[in-house]
């Protein structure tokens, strides 16, 4: 099972996604084909197949876990471009 296969598993099952930090998600979103666009602590990720804009607040300080709400839009994103499978294996698509 590779990185990104743990990854998308952590963040379908929904006891482990309040663990996701910033880094794992940017790097589930780049690795799935998303341009990034950073203006201050907002990280804005675009893809080509979206009419929309994923946006991803950095967390400052000690904290590094990302909200639940923008965890939720990440995994929605991801699903919208076939990226992952929301069934129970969580199987990863991308690149």
């Amino acid at each position: 099972m590779s990185q990104n296969d743990k990854l998308v598993g952590r963040l379908l099952d929904s006891e482990q996604y309040k663990n996701l930090t910033f880094e794992e998600l940017r790097h589930l979103l780049l690795q799935c084909g998303f341009h990034e666009r950073i203006g201050g602590a907002d990280y804005v990720f675009k893809h080509p197949k979206l009419a929309r804009t994923v946006m991803l607040p950095k967390p400052h300080g000690r904290e590094s876990r990302v909200k639940f709400p923008y965890i939720r839009r990440v995994r929605e994103a991801l699903q919208a471009v076939e990226c992952i499978k929301s069934d129970e294996e969580g199987r990863y698509n991308g690149n």
